[in-house]
């Protein structure tokens, strides 16, 4: 267990933030997945994998999305949807024989199944990515994770079914 837990204390320095931010985020993403898969929104991959289908979901339950995103009285959502489409977290690349960040372009089709592809981004990015190579970019490392929060949270004011699920004990 020591170096998971060494582990664990690097990650969180090198995104900037106490452990809370990034165990939390883990957490509501792996669960949110496990929701979806056990409410209908389940795919496979070629192999017959179970996936869940965050596409899906984001058609579905685009429309009350927008809504949501209309109303004034939802800074935080507001402001959570603007910071991610008009600042995508970066993308992992390899030139030359290098890993480098590259920038993302601001999105332009500002749907939830756009926003939920960020967040698989953001996600993708913390667990695959090497965020050493971002240690500089401690503050937008935590808005990311921050705003993807926000994000999940209100998938599950969106989505009943969804949010039951989520919230079912584990056993």
């Amino acid at each position: 267990m020591e170096h998971i837990q060494l582990f664990k204390n690097k990650l969180n320095r090198q995104v900037g933030q106490n452990e809370n931010i990034t165990f939390d985020f883990f957490i509501a993403f792996s669960r949110m997945e496990f929701a979806l898969k056990h409410t209908g929104y389940a795919t496979g991959d070629r192999r017959r994998n179970a996936m869940a289908d965050w596409d899906r979901f984001g058609e579905d339950n685009n429309e009350v999305f927008q809504e949501k995103l209309k109303n004034p009285e939802n800074k935080l959502l507001i402001e959570a949807a603007n910071y991610l489409f008009v600042s995508p977290p970066k993308k992992l690349k390899f030139r030359n024989n290098e890993l480098s960040w590259e920038n993302r372009p601001p999105i332009g089709n500002k749907s939830l199944k756009e926003m939920l592809l960020i967040i698989r981004a953001i996600r993708n990015n913390l667990f695959h990515g090497s965020k050493r190579l971002a240690i500089v970019e401690e503050s937008r490392n935590r808005d990311l994770l921050n705003f993807g929060l926000i994000i999940l949270n209100e998938c599950l004011n969106i989505d009943q079914n969804v949010r039951q699920k989520f919230l079912d004990d584990l056993g």
